[in-house]
Formats: structure tokens, sequence, C-alpha cells
């Protein structure tokens, strides 16, 4: 328990003051629910050290004005943070991310993930897998490096809790050298598994890096609610109709009378750093640090083939490791910008593969798209 008294998160909000400040010890959550107007929320106040160093928070007219501008201009903002292509640099130098998924029933989503993130121009994607999973991975693509960490079943003499903890630390040996990490795509609900990735995330939000969940990975958070709640570096839900609703009820949310109101409430019950994409035929963006939510109105693809999910966690990666990257970063709402640009990159990848191919269209499309959409938005005048 936090023994300093709690300042109202608001009052920060609205006065530009810096969340990072080693006077302010807590910030005090207030979250209004049907049936306990007084339940608080107490976090320790590393809200803001999404890169390690002081941040100032935006006030509610920046924001507004900053929920506007994002749909309009973010291929401007993107191009701040966008990796330069020079003869200078080596490999790994323009992101590394991994894939944290991949099961026996399901080895099409890692791959997915893992290859729309290499299609964006990260340099190296790595795919941390159930053993089971690996051969067929590795068989798509020579260009993504496969670990098969992950068990189904307990290793010889070793409880549960014993063997989960072990291969938890195999994959944290390798979260140092890393931009971002996705958790989810092909995952699978094997006990086992679900419990070394809930250990996984835990090293990853410790080691304050970027973290994209998705699928399986929303699954494990509906079970275990308090994964997160300590988590203060920027953590990105991506949730489909189902898995929002399933996240609400896990975090006891029964409101249901404003969208946008309800987006922004579960965003704070999950942790300070939360941001969630509520998809849909708009994807709406909320932040738990933010009180406004930003609306990707892209047109997309009419074709819903599977997989396009996957797509979007793979760019999320991308844009959330070149976010991570970047120097220039000053108010934590400028983590709007790898968010809806991963969202507005799918869609527009999606509407020119649905052009092409139609009802025959394939995620393995969409992701041929990439590289084009890239070229017309950020050309390399260089060449």
């Amino acid at each position: 328990m936090i023994r300093s008294i709690g300042f109202c998160y608001s009052t920060f909000l609205r006065n530009g003051i810096d969340a990072s400040s080693k006077n302010i010890k807590a910030v005090l959550w207030q979250l209004g629910k049907a049936n306990s107007q007084k339940a608080l929320y107490f976090y320790q106040l590393r809200t803001f050290t999404f890169l390690r160093r002081p941040m100032q928070l935006a006030s509610l007219d920046q924001e507004q004005q900053f929920a506007k501008s994002l749909p309009l201009k973010w291929p401007e903002f993107v191009k701040e943070i966008l990796p330069t292509l020079d003869a200078e640099k080596h490999k790994g130098q323009c992101g590394r991310i991994a894939v944290v998924g991949g099961s026996f029933e399901y080895t099409g989503a890692p791959y997915f993930s893992a290859m729309s993130s290499l299609r964006a121009g990260v340099d190296m994607a790595h795919i941390f897998c159930e053993d089971s999973a690996a051969a067929p991975i590795k068989t798509y693509s020579p260009e993504l490096i496969v670990h098969p960490i992950l068990t189904a079943s307990c290793k010889m003499d070793k409880t549960v809790e014993e063997t989960s903890k072990y291969l938890a630390r195999q994959v944290a040996e390798w979260l140092t050298s890393l931009h971002c990490v996705v958790v989810g795509p092909g995952l699978g609900r094997n006990p086992l598994i679900l419990e070394t990735v809930a250990y996984v995330i835990e090293e990853v939000t410790k080691r304050h890096i970027p973290l994209v969940i998705d699928a399986d990975g929303l699954y494990l958070l509906s079970v275990k609610p308090e994964l997160l709640k300590n988590a203060t570096s920027p953590v990105i839900l991506t949730p489909n109709h189902v898995e929002f609703n399933r996240l609400t009820r896990a975090f006891e949310i029964d409101d249901t009378s404003d969208t946008e109101k309800l987006l922004k409430t579960l965003a704070k019950s999950v942790c300070p750093g939360a941001i969630i994409v509520q998809k849909g035929s708009n994807d709406l963006i909320a932040a738990a640090f933010c009180d406004v939510v930003v609306h990707c109105v892209e047109q997309g693809s009419l074709r819903r083939c599977g997989g396009q999910g996957d797509i979007l966690s793979g760019l999320m990666g991308a844009f959330s490791a070149w976010m991570q990257m970047n120097r220039k970063l000053t108010t934590p709402n400028e983590w709007f910008i790898p968010v809806y640009s991963a969202c507005a990159m799918t869609r527009r990848c999606s509407l020119q593969a649905f052009r092409k191919k139609q009802r025959s269209m394939l995620t393995t499309d969409i992701i041929e798209e990439i590289w084009k959409e890239f070229n017309t938005l950020f050309p390399l005048s260089s060449l």
C-alpha cells in the first residue's frame, strides 16, 4: 500500500504537472463503477517513464487539438520517428521486435504478425512459440528467428510454476535486445503456456519495453486482470468486439451507456500505461493517461479474412519499436502516433488488396501491399 496521499490524475493532466517528479509519490485513480462509486485504485507514480526520462503531461485542450490533427497529419508525425536509412547503419538499428505466440493449432498468426513488421521495415523479428509450432513457422520464411521455447507439458520433476518460470527466464534473456514485444498471435490456451507468458509479460513491463497484446494474450489478461496493474510502460491492447466485452466483464465494468466512456474506463482499469484499440468498422483508441478518444476512420476492406488482426499487431509492434527508439518524445500522448498509424496502415493495405482480389483476398495479399503503401507515404528521396 502506498503511504503518501494520492493526488487526482486529472489535476496533473489539466495543469501540465511533471508526473515523474520525485516529490509526488502516488496517483489516485478513481473509477466510477455501477456498484462501487468509491472504488479507488493506487499505483506507484512511475506512470510516465516510457523512455526512462521525465515527460510533461498535456492539457485537455492540447489533447483535443492533437486528437483532431492526428487523422490528418499522421504520416507527417510518423516521419519524425521513422528510422532513416543510410550506409552507416548496421543490422538491428531500424528495430528489433518479438512475437510471443504460435501453437500446434495456430502457426499462421505469429508468421503474419512478424512478417508484417519486417515488411514495414523492422530489421529483425523473433518468434517465441510452442515447440511443436516451430518447424512449420520456420518453413514459412527464412527471415524469421524462431525460438521453440514454450512447451505444453511440464518438465520432468517440475511443477507448473517451476516449469513456467524456467521457460520465462529463457525468453527474458532476449529482452534486452528488443524494442517491442507482441504477445498473443496464435498463442492458444494451454494453461502451462499461459502461465509462462504471464511471467514473460511481467519481465517485459519491468524493463519498460512497449508491449502489444492481442488474441489469446487478451484472454490471458481476462483470466488474470491483475497481471498489468503495476505496468507503467506502454501496453497496447487490440481487442475485437468479443474480446472487448470479455475484458469489461473481467474488470467488472458494468456501465455500457457510453462507448467512449466505457473504453476510457477500461484503459484506466488495466494499468497506467494502457492504450486500447477497440477494433470495428471504425477503430476507437483510448489511453489511461488521456481524456480523449481518437477515431480511425480510414477506409478498409469489405472482406474479413482471418489474420488481419495479426497484421495490425505486427505493424503496431513496428511503429511502437520506432517510437521507443525515438529520442524526441516529450509527452505520453505522442504514443497515439504509432497506435493510430498502425490502424491506418492496416486499413490502407487491406483496401488495396481487396481492390485487386476482392472476394479472393487473403491475409498474405495484404502483407504484399505493405511495402507499396510505405513507399507511397514515405518515399526514399535518396535513391
